[in-house]
Formats: C-alpha cells, structure tokens, sequence
C-alpha cells in the first residue's frame, strides 16, 4: 500500500478519505484471507505528495496547525480500519519518521513547526501520532530504516537504531511514548541494486568500482550488520533481480547465507570492509575528475571550432 494521492485529493473532504478507506479494507481483507501478518505501507509519494503542507488544496485558507490536527484525525482513522479487518496487524514501513531526523535537535517547537510545515514529509509526523493514538497493545508498527540502503559502516547502523528507538521521541507526543517503546519495531534494508551496480546509470555507483567479489563482501557486511541492529526484519529490495525466474547476480545468495549463519551462531563477520570502500571512492572521484576535465576540453573544441 502507497501514499500517493490523486491531484486535489483532500485530508479534509470526508468523501475523499472514504473512497481511500475503502482501499484500505480492500487491503486488509486480502492479507486475513491469505493469513498474512500485516501489510507493507510506503508513505513514499511516487506522484502527488500527501504530506507537503505548501501544496496541498487548501493550504492558501487552512492554517499548518489545522492540517496537522486533521492529518492526525486521519491517522487514527487508518489504524482503526487496520485494527478492525486485521486484529493484530502488523504495518511495515519502508520508512516512519527517520526522514525527519534534520528536525530533531531544535527545541523551539514553533520553530520546528515551522521548518516543517515546508518539509517534504512535514505531515507524516501528525499522520504517524495519529496511528500511535489508536494502535492496540498487540499491534505492531516497523520502521524498514530505507537509508540503510547505502551504509558501508557497522556505526551507521547501530546509530539508526539509537535514532528509531529513543531520539525520534522529540516527534512524538508525550503521551504516545510509551506506545511508542513498546510497539514499534526497527527493521533494516538492503539495496541489491545499490551494492551490485545495477541502476542507472551505473557509472554513478560506488558499487560500480568494485570487483563481483568486493561487491559480495559488501553485501554480507551489511547483511551481518542489518541483522545485528533489527528487532526482527532485515528487507532486501531490488528493481533489476529477480528471485522467481532465478535472475540472481552471482554471490548474493551466498553472502546473505553466510551472514546469516553467522550471526546465528554469535560468530563475528570476520572481516571489515573499510580498505575497499576507501579505494571505491578514490576511483569514484578520480573518474569524476576525468569526466569533468573531457567535458571542458570537449567544450573547447566546440568554441576553437566555431
């Protein structure tokens, strides 16, 4: 399930929000008829974004304020439709609040306001309030942490889980904290595409700078550590790989099982991955230099030309 909306969709057009509930009952009636746990909810816009204040229908006459108080009514409506076809559920997330985190050390709650009121996720924070106001004790909310896409350090890890687990508080309303520690969930990502040159353009990747092996490594590496710093779900994403008709690049299986096995059995990783990420990144901006210094000596040709 996505957020994306249809242009001149309205948090507050009552007929709006029921044509959207109605989808997600549609939702969770298939995941109870097929004995799912829950659902995967991407508040990621890949169209229309919901969640930015300045665009919305009725930003010129509807103050930050009141969107975020109806943002938030919504919320608590979206769980209570969760919570009524699916007891129990689950929801999954690529991501929750930790886009948010620039906004985190400013203590002048106007002011924060403020900043987010121009933000690109601004009104997810009441959205998400909204959902902590009506989750039941045995609901479960998991954050997927989607940056940890592109770490190459065990730090970055244990440091979003610090993030997801107390620092995100400062979003939170008081009285939804303990909900909070109690019922959310770190999850961690990994970004097949990202850690084997797969997406374009692919020149542009770290990754691209690495030999099959190297990329293997960094795969287990971050598997290892995903693993480490979850609370139950480690999510591997891909675009260009295909499980089902076994379009799989070559050591990916085999990286994912032996950090697995691993970390099951409370061995360490046994190695660290500093010295190629390092040597990756000279090649990146070395071949960042060379590209630029092609283009200017193109562009002089053009101009001796002309």
């Amino acid at each position: 399930m996505w957020a994306t909306t249809e242009e001149g969709w309205d948090w507050f057009s009552d007929s709006d929000w029921q044509a959207s509930e109605q989808n997600i009952r549609l939702f969770e009636k298939v995941a109870r008829s097929e004995k799912f746990a829950g659902i995967f909810f991407d508040p990621d816009p890949y169209g229309v974004n919901p969640w930015i204040y300045p665009n919305l229908p009725r930003a010129k006459e509807k103050s930050f304020e009141e969107y975020w108080q109806q943002v938030r009514k919504r919320g608590v409506k979206f769980m209570q439709v969760l919570q009524q076809e699916l007891p129990g559920v689950k929801v999954f997330s690529p991501f929750q609040l930790s886009y948010l985190s620039d906004f985190l050390d400013e203590p002048d709650i106007q002011k924060r306001m403020r900043q987010l009121s121009t933000a690109q996720y601004g009104l997810l924070a009441p959205f998400f309030n909204g959902m902590l106001d009506a989750s039941q004790p045995n609901t479960s909310l998991v954050d997927g942490n989607e940056r940890s896409y592109y770490y190459t350090k065990p730090k970055s890890f244990f440091d979003s889980y610090q993030l997801i687990k107390e620092k995100l508080f400062t979003l939170i309303d008081p009285e939804n904290r303990s909900k909070y520690t109690l019922q959310v969930e770190v999850g961690q990502a990994l970004y097949i595409d990202q850690l084997f040159a797969m997406r374009q353009p692919i020149e542009s990747l770290l990754s691209y700078h690495l030999t099959p092996q190297e990329k293997a490594k960094w795969l287990e590496h971050n598997t290892y550590y995903a693993l480490s710093t979850s609370d139950k779900y480690v999510w591997c994403y891909s675009e260009a790989m295909d499980w089902w008709q076994n379009k799989v690049p070559s050591g990916v299986e085999e990286a994912i099982r032996s950090a697995k096995q691993k970390f099951d059995m409370g061995k360490p990783l046994g190695f660290n991955i500093e010295g190629m990420i390092q040597r990756a990144k000279l090649l990146q901006m070395a071949k960042k230099y060379f590209d630029k210094m092609r283009e200017r000596q193109s562009t002089k040709l053009i101009l001796m030309v002309g």
